[in-house]
């Protein structure tokens, strides 16, 4: 018998947060028409992922022509994604 995950259960919550993160990155850029959020993370992870540790993601896309509500909208998407997940409530022990 294989050893079967259980699925993963997806609450509200994130439900709502990976729809809010969907539109975002489908957004158009303004100064940019043509691409959207996405394109501009997508561009951005590739030339992250070049093995350059001291990677400016701010001076990357300033330096391809973006303006700061671009750079900042990227900036704030991508460390919602690499955000711990916030702490559980502690467990408590029932009043006697």
């Amino acid at each position: 018998m294989r050893n079967a995950r259980p699925p993963i259960v997806e609450d509200d919550l994130e439900r709502q947060r990976r729809k809010r993160d969907q539109r975002l990155l489908d957004q158009a850029v303004p100064d940019h028409p043509t691409m959207t959020v996405g394109d501009v993370v997508a561009e951005v992870l590739a030339a992250g992922a070049e093995g350059d540790a001291g990677f400016d993601v701010a001076a990357y896309l300033t330096e391809q022509g973006h303006s700061w509500p671009t750079i900042d909208t990227v900036l704030r998407y991508l460390e919602r994604q690499n955000a711990p997940a916030p702490p559980s409530p502690p467990h408590r022990r029932p009043l006697p």
